[in-house]
């Protein structure tokens, strides 16, 4: 994926918002886990930490060109 494809997705698409959506739901059922379903809450927070990489992931790739067109050369 181009780095303009990435923005496109971040800026024209409702992506972020629905993985945001996404973390809430599973923030959730966290806190409706009962006392001492440990392996829920940690399926719960891998699935989580996923999501929020896959969300930085894109958001890095749209910055790529950015940060190359901004960066100086020292000789």
């Amino acid at each position: 994926m181009t780095p303009n494809e990435a923005k496109d997705l971040l800026e024209k698409t409702k992506f972020i918002a629905e993985i945001e959506k996404l973390i809430m739901d599973k923030m959730l059922d966290i806190v409706n886990t009962s006392q001492y379903d440990y392996e829920e809450r940690e399926s719960l927070y891998k699935s989580i930490k996923a999501m929020e990489e896959i969300k930085e992931h894109f958001q890095s790739l749209a910055v790529t060109d950015k940060i190359k067109r901004n960066r100086f050369y020292i000789a």
